[in-house]
Parts: C-alpha cells; structure tokens; sequence
C-alpha cells in the first residue's frame, strides 16, 4: 500500500470515529431525557387515578340519588340521574384507558432506554476502542512505509506514487547521520 492509500485509510477511519462519537453523543443525549420522561408518565398516571377516584366518588352519589328515588319515583329526574351516571362511567372508562395507554408508553420507553444504554455501553467499550487501534495501526503504516521504503524492505514507489507525498505530509523525514 502507498502512502496516500495509508493516509486515505486513515482519513477514512477517523471520519467513522467521528460518526461514531456523533452517535454515542446522540445517544447519551436522549438517555438523559429519559428521567425527567419517566416522571413525567408517573404524574400523568396520577392525575389519571386521581380523576378515576374522583369520578367513582360521584357514581357512587349519584347511584345513592338513585336509589332514594326509588322511594318516590319522578321520571324526569331518574333519565337526568341515568344520564348523569352515564357520563361519569364514560369518563372513568376514559381515564382508565388513558391511565394504561401511559403506562403502556412508560413501560416502552423503560425498555428502549434499556436497550439504548447497552448501545452506549457497545460504543464505549467495543466499537470506538476499535477504531481507535485501527487509527493507532494506520498512523503507524504511514510512519513505517516510508522508513521500510528508505531502509530496503519495501520495494520503491511505482509511478503511480509520488514521492512529493511523503514531503507533504512530511512522512520521510532525514534520519540523523551517525558520525564515529
């Protein structure tokens, strides 16, 4: 491999580190929203259980007007009771739904940050780790080719390497000379 291609290869991994740690940010990001989301599905559970006994203490006055108009019974008042407790049982339903559907929501997102901190805990210690040495061992090609070129181990640039490379990038530095 030249040293442009070595240099390529390096330009391309530390392009991958940097989407890599754009991605880790990202998911760290979203797992500190994760408590204040939390608390939020709990309030909202509570104002749901708090309507529900609310609602239910109504049904059961409204059941109780009921039954003491049994006693003298009056048609008018007995359908506007009926539809009284008719939409009360509409709202308790309602708030019971809602109550579950947060739940339901509160239980999902438990589980994706579950599963976004074992991504985290995969970016920390696997994946960028391992771009991290492949970098090391790329900035090492682009230091040693040239080095191993200089001293014979390597075969000479072809035409199609140009050594004004190694000068840019000041690959091919003068080595001292040893004087005795």
């Amino acid at each position: 491999m030249t040293v442009n291609a070595h240099t390529d290869n390096l330009n391309s991994l530390l392009e991958e580190k940097r989407r890599a740690v754009a991605t880790l940010d990202k998911i760290r990001s979203q797992l500190a929203q994760v408590p204040a989301a939390l608390m939020e599905y709990d309030q909202h559970i509570k104002i749901c259980d708090a309507k529900i006994e609310k609602y239910q203490q109504s049904l059961a006055a409204e059941k109780s007007k009921l039954e003491t108009l049994a006693l003298k019974p009056n048609p008018a008042t007995q359908k506007t009771i009926h539809d009284e407790i008719q939409f009360i049982t509409s709202r308790i339903t309602f708030y019971t739904q809602l109550k579950e559907t947060r739940k339901q929501e509160k239980l999902t997102l438990q589980t994706t940050a579950s599963t976004s901190r074992e991504l985290e805990a995969a970016y920390v210690a696997l994946i960028i780790p391992s771009l991290d040495e492949r970098i090391q061992r790329a900035t090492q090609a682009i230091i040693t080719v040239p080095l191993l070129r200089k001293f014979g181990f390597l075969p000479q640039p072809t035409a199609t390497h140009s050594p004004s490379a190694d000068k840019a990038f000041n690959l091919n530095p003068k080595l001292p000379q040893n004087r005795h």
